[in-house]
């Protein structure tokens, strides 16, 4: 994202090189981000204007290309503000690019061949931060975040357990930062059912919540080791309002994660109700 443009860098399968120039100034490109970050935060909201208005900058330009090459999947190196938005929420009009083509955002950390399918079984290492009678307060610099413990949270891991057998789970004070890195050798996912914060303008800061009120920001991150790790999901994080940062906290707690053996993770950018995650990670388990 450039001041006065948008440059599209394309790299097809047979490992040609192109670009596409949008006269998409930087200003433009950060108040669109906005608009569909506040219509996905609010229900009541359409946001297929604002989507579509970012597939016509980021997709349209290179649909003949995608449809030529058969593409199925996009690996995507998003940048600035555009770390905010998952190509899957793009709109052609009649469709999400979801409904159309994977997606996959990728930092520099590393790439492995992202259509390996392990057959090993399932097994799940899962944490949760469900006692809604409890609150824990987190101080990051002058900022200070009161978070509720996610009753929804309990229904999530019982349809977790029951679709895969082989999950082990810590909640509310037994869910700990040493207890969990402990426990997780030999676990393909590692799931976390807890408040996490990216936090703008100082993405070192970003933190994860653990059950018992500890916190890990990024920092802290780098220092575990998850070899074996398919997926690391934080089922109950969000992202700031503020673009303050650019994304650099989306990137930085990415990195980080990749940078401990694990090959993946998933997060949530805007603010979701505790129970529709619920019902999105039992959708997903099942898939």
């Amino acid at each position: 994202i450039l001041e006065e443009r948008l440059e599209i860098i394309l790299i097809t399968p047979e490992g040609a090189i192109d670009h596409v120039a949008m006269p998409i100034t930087r200003t433009d490109m950060v108040n669109k981000v906005g608009e569909l970050q506040k219509k996905l935060k609010n229900s009541a909201l359409d946001p297929t204007e604002p989507a579509g208005d970012l597939y016509d900058w980021l997709i349209r330009p290179i649909e003949e290309q995608l449809s030529a090459q058969g593409v199925e999947n996009i690996i995507y190196l998003p940048d600035s503000v555009l770390r905010y938005v998952p190509l899957a929420t793009l709109h052609d009009g009649e469709h999400f690019l979801v409904e159309k083509m994977q997606s996959h955002n990728i930092t520099a950390a590393q790439v492995h061949d992202l259509l390996r399918k392990d057959t090993s079984p399932l097994s799940v290492l899962a944490g949760a931060f469900i006692d809604s009678s409890t609150n824990h307060t987190v101080q990051v610099g002058p900022q200070s975040f009161n978070f509720q413990g996610l009753s929804a949270a309990e229904q999530e891991i019982e349809y977790l357990q029951k679709m895969v057998p082989d999950t082990e789970v810590w909640l509310n004070d037994a869910f700990g930062i040493e207890e969990t890195l402990a426990a997780v050798g030999g676990r393909r996912i590692l799931h976390l059912a807890t408040h996490a914060k990216f936090v703008p303008g100082q993405p070192e800061e970003s933190f994860i919540l653990f059950g018992d009120g500890g916190t890990v920001n990024i920092q802290d991150i780098r220092d575990w080791k998850l070899p074996g790790v398919d997926l690391v999901v934080l089922s109950a994080c969000q992202t700031a309002s503020s673009f303050e940062g650019e994304g650099k906290e989306i990137l930085g707690l990415g990195f980080q994660l990749r940078q401990t053996g694990a090959a993946s993770a998933i997060a949530s950018l805007w603010t979701v109700d505790d129970t529709s995650t619920a019902a999105l990670m039992t959708q997903f388990y099942a898939a």
